[in-house]
């Protein structure tokens, strides 16, 4: 079975393919993330007869997880105070900033792998 994650946007995330063909019944994954299927829906890149399932994401989800938590820690911490608009301003401002710095992290990381020597010039 191929299975290929995309986002709402239908922007394709990642796949792989899952497979079970040996004796001890173990399932193997082949990272595909460049996989393509045909119109049919089955796997053209590996010449299986295996169909392709899409996963897509929903980043409302995601929203609502984060609403959540920002809820569960204004809760937590502030139980028996006024609730205003000050108050969620500073609570998601340092959520973000949180989340802001582990992709510039990230994001400093893997700008590694393009650039020269010296650790400052961009590759052609």
């Amino acid at each position: 079975m191929i299975v290929k994650i995309i986002d709402e946007n239908s922007v394709v995330l990642g796949a792989a393919d899952l497979y079970e063909n040996n004796f001890d019944g173990e399932i193997s994954v082949i990272d595909t993330f460049h996989l393509s299927a045909d119109e049919s829906g089955f796997d053209t890149i590996f010449g299986t007869n295996d169909r392709e399932v899409e996963i897509q994401l929903d980043y409302t989800l995601k929203r609502n997880y984060v609403a959540n938590e920002i809820v569960a820690d204004i809760v937590s911490q502030r139980a028996g105070q006024v609730y205003d608009e000050e108050l969620l301003c500073e609570f998601v401002n340092d959520y973000f900033e949180s989340e802001l710095e582990k992709i510039r992290e990230l994001v400093d990381e893997r700008m590694q792998d393009y650039l020269e020597e010296d650790n400052l010039t961009v590759k052609k």
